[in-house]
């Protein structure tokens, strides 16, 4: 395989597997049927926005989208701007890193 192709499909990967490691966290600490999970907590106010336990689920859609995204941006990018390019995928597990603090603060928030 080509380097050029390893590097863009080596950051998805990493991309996938902490989105998979978001899934398993999130599926494992609000089950679905949770009737009540604190999803923003602000230092001032505090609790102001409750939503039920099957709406956390949207952190890895969202992870998802964001690594289907980047990848596609990437690709299309890759002969006109590679710098661009690799921008794009290296977002990737960064946004999924970044997700996994979210993931934390709300599962802190509501324990």
């Amino acid at each position: 395989m080509p380097r050029r192709l390893k590097i863009p499909l080596l950051l998805f990967a990493v991309s996938l597997m902490l989105n998979a490691v978001l899934w398993a966290l999130v599926l494992a600490m609000f089950p679905r049927n949770s009737p009540a999970v604190v999803m923003h907590y602000s230092i001032d106010v505090g609790i102001d926005f409750i939503g039920e336990g099957k709406q956390i689920i949207m952190l890895p859609i969202a992870g998802l989208v964001i690594a289907g995204i980047n990848m596609q941006v990437g690709w299309l990018l890759r002969r006109s701007d590679p710098g661009s390019a690799y921008v794009a995928w290296a977002m990737g597990p960064i946004a999924q890193v970044l997700l996994l603090g979210a993931f934390a603060l709300i599962w802190r928030a509501n324990t």
